[in-house]
């Protein structure tokens, strides 16, 4: 039917048109691409209609009649479509835009593309709406219950779900960029590769979600539950991290350049490359099953096993965390301490894999008597036979190896003054004084050259703690000087100097620069040293402090301003 007929018809207005369409059911309407703007077609019926591509901007549709009607590309602009009836129409792309919807019916219509942005749905039960690839930029679900529905690569920006409730709802994809998620409920709900920037997500609970490639920059998560959480491959730059609880999260692959951790969050907490994971992903745990029991054998062999592992994974630091009673037997777990610049994921199943064989070798022993007596009789000779083996491999592979260390480099004031005789006096002194202390604190890789010490811990605050004690027992003995500490990846090497293995890479290099910004007496530990010890009020008092770099360092450039801490022991660790 011609067009311009039907136009006319529909100018005869509404019951006029609701009239002809009842007495001529069988004839198709097709309107495409006409122009409604502005006009009066409330509680006209448009059932079944071929509406796409029309323009309803600023039109009032109120209780009109849309049912399984094609409305795609359509134009609603500021219209008013209160009460009208959408059920199982094809909406794809159509523009809702400042629409008003209160008490429209939308189940089952396909919303694909369809663009809500800025609607007010306040009042509007939203249930059995599917909103995949929804547009609803700016749009209102205050107080919505929206559980378990569908929001799949929709875009939520700006949208306001202040106490919505999105409990088991598909995220998957969905842009939320700057959404206002006050007192909203998320739990449950499905994050994978969700876009969340700049939002607030402070005390949600986001325990166990998949935010597996999720975008979380600049995202606010202080006090925020992340436990068991998935953000492998997640993008975390600028992200606040007060408070936030991360027991069990995965974080594999996870990018962050920055962090703050201060409860304010302004003081940033720069990382390098892959640093982010390093330091804050959870231990691989390997889990040894014994049933029925843990026999002496079995217990004897663990050290054994750990060792075997160990070489095996050259760099690598294995413990046992626990051995715990379990129904039907006992379990031990081992945890891995230091990954020695393996890859995580690569790592945690070669290791499952031997520590499987290595756990069935054991089981068997408790059938084989004969192989039984003969470990029980052998195991001193085995052991000492193996250990030096184990370190003579470790003389061997040792040089060339990336490791995770504290680093600590200090500097004496005023060595230049020393001359001749008075020079090796002051030398011997100093390190007569330091080379105990080093002892108690346990540092690896110690290397002094003239007057200046760099050492290494794999704890950060037992090398705080040292290198607290060294400042105050030179002080004491009239040695002033000054104190630089950093965190991160060192890489081994053998120094020509001291003809001992040293260390090397950008931790080094920053815990140098420190030390130069450094005040008489004064130690100067970075951010990523302060994260380590910062609940550890009991024993350091932490100043922040802003300093300007004089020389680059990594992506730090000369004069840019890096906030560090000076610390004072308040009591010792031992």
């Amino acid at each position: 039917m011609e067009q311009a007929t039907l136009w006319d018809l529909i100018e005869l207005g509404k019951d006029a048109w609701n009239q002809w369409r009842n007495d001529n059911a069988n004839i198709s309407i097709n309107l495409t691409g006409a122009d409604f703007s502005n006009k009066d077609l409330s509680g006209f019926d448009f059932t079944e209609a071929n509406l796409s591509y029309c323009n309803f901007s600023k039109a009032d549709l109120e209780g009109a009649n849309f049912i399984s009607a094609n409305l795609q590309h359509a134009l609603f602009n500021f219209a008013n479509l209160g009460g009208a009836n959408f059920i199982a129409t094809e909406m794809a792309h159509a523009d809702l835009t400042l629409a008003i919807v209160k008490g429209a019916k939308f189940l089952t219509a396909q919303l694909a593309h369809c663009n809500f942005s800025y609607v007010d749905f306040t009042g509007h039960s939203l249930q059995g709406m599917d909103f995949r690839r929804a547009k609803l930029s700016g749009a209102v679900l205050r107080n919505q219950t929206l559980k378990s529905m569908n929001f799949a690569e929709a875009d939520l920006s700006q949208c306001d779900l202040t106490e919505a409730t999105l409990e088991d709802a598909n995220l998957q994809g969905a842009n939320l960029t700057g959404a206002n998620l006050t007192e909203c409920s998320l739990h449950g709900a499905l994050l994978k590769e969700v876009n969340l920037s700049y939002t607030d997500l402070s005390n949600k609970d986001l325990s166990n979600a998949n935010l597996a490639g999720a975008n979380l920059e600049h995202c606010d998560l202080r006090f925020t539950n992340l436990e068991n959480a998935s953000l492998n491959n997640a993008l975390l730059n600028g992200v606040k991290l007060h408070g936030v609880m991360i027991s069990g999260w995965s974080i594999k692959s996870i990018r962050c350049e920055q962090a703050f951790w201060d409860n304010e969050g302004i003081i940033a907490t720069r990382y390098r490359s892959n640093e982010f994971e390093k330091l804050y992903s959870e231990s691989i745990v390997i889990d040894l099953r014994y049933e029925k029991f843990l026999a002496p054998h079995e217990m004897s062999s663990l050290p054994i096993l750990i060792e075997h592992l160990e070489a095996r994974h050259w760099g690598i630091k294995l413990r046992v965390k626990a051995i715990e009673e379990e129904a039907g037997g006992n379990r031990v777990k081992i945890v891995v301490e230091d990954t020695g610049g393996h890859n995580a994921e690569m790592l945690e199943q070669d290791l499952k894999e031997e520590a499987s064989h290595l756990l069935a070798a054991q089981i068997t022993m408790r059938r084989d008597h004969r192989l039984l007596r003969e470990f029980k009789e052998s195991i001193a000779q085995v052991k000492n036979h193996f250990w030096p083996q184990l370190l003579e491999m470790a003389a061997e592979n040792e040089v060339g190896q990336m490791r995770v260390f504290t680093v600590m480099l200090m500097d004496l004031k005023g060595f230049s003054r020393w001359k001749g005789d008075e020079l090796n006096e002051k030398l011997s002194l100093f390190r007569g004084l330091i080379k105990p202390i080093l002892k108690r604190w346990k540092a690896t890789y110690p290397n002094m050259e003239g007057d200046s010490l760099r050492a290494s811990f794999q704890n950060a605050s037992v090398g705080v703690a040292c290198a607290c004690m060294i400042r105050n027992v030179l002080d004491a003995a009239g040695f002033p000087c000054r104190i630089g500490i950093d965190l991160g990846e060192v890489t081994l090497q053998h120094n020509e100097v001291t003809d001992k293995t040293d260390l090397s890479g950008e931790a080094v290099n920053f815990a140098a620069r420190l030390e130069c910004l450094a005040n008489v007496d004064e130690v100067l530990v970075s951010e990523r040293v302060w994260h380590h010890i910062r609940r550890q009020e009991d024993y350091f008092m932490l100043e922040p402090r802003s300093v300007k770099l004089e020389k680059g360092v990594g992506n730090l450039r000369a004069g840019e301003l890096v906030h560090c801490y000076r610390v004072t022991m308040k009591k010792s660790l031992l």
